[in-house]
């Protein structure tokens, strides 16, 4: 997800914080704060599922994505 800050220059900083929901479950979050203009990009790098199947991951108010993990071999 990349977030971005689009007030002009001269105009407050963004200060948010976004939270990760897996399975609807809150998982973490991570505090941003962006000058007008700025955007960062977030991303969570260990995230998993212990248990195959369909699983949702959202982030903040977005619509929640379905992911689909496979048992092991």
């Amino acid at each position: 997800m990349t977030v971005k800050n689009t007030a002009t220059s001269g105009k407050s900083n963004l200060k948010d914080q976004q939270f990760l929901y897996l399975d609807g479950e809150r998982s973490g979050y991570q505090r941003i704060a962006l000058a007008p203009g700025e955007s960062k990009r977030l991303f969570w790098p260990y995230v998993q599922f212990a248990q195959p199947g369909n699983h949702t991951v959202a982030i903040g108010a977005y619509p929640a994505a379905t992911v689909v993990v496979e048992p092991d071999p």
